[in-house]
């Protein structure tokens, strides 16, 4: 993620699976990870709508090339309001009435007990 975000904070156009394989495994050295699980986490993102795509071709056909579609902030409010929804969800007990709804100017969960009951 955080190369994504820094490459859409700098002049790049983008990332391949192949590049982003191979620095993220300079990254781990010595231990290492899959161009699969890069692709498949890849992909994820996009199924989230949290990186975009576009198709490039060339040797071997099409590639996608991702790039970033939420900021830094926008993302980890979105993953706290999915979170807070899975958890809800997932509870027998209300989440209301196990958590408080924390102040900071507008409150951070002030306008999400309104749209979830």
């Amino acid at each position: 993620m955080e190369r994504l975000w820094a490459d859409r904070e700098g002049e790049e156009k983008g990332y391949g699976s192949g590049r982003m394989w191979s620095e993220v495994n300079e990254d781990l050295d010595p231990e290492t990870i899959s161009r699969a699980s890069v692709i498949f986490f890849l992909n994820r993102l996009v199924d989230q709508e949290v990186c975009g795509f576009r198709d490039k071709t060339g040797k071997g056909g099409h590639h996608r090339i991702y790039h970033i579609s939420m900021s830094r902030e926008g993302y980890w409010k979105w993953l706290t309001k999915l979170t807070i929804e899975k958890l809800v969800e997932a509870s027998e007990v209300h989440i209301k009435d196990l958590l408080p709804v924390y102040e900071d100017g507008k409150g951070l969960l002030q306008g999400w007990w309104h749209t979830t009951g």
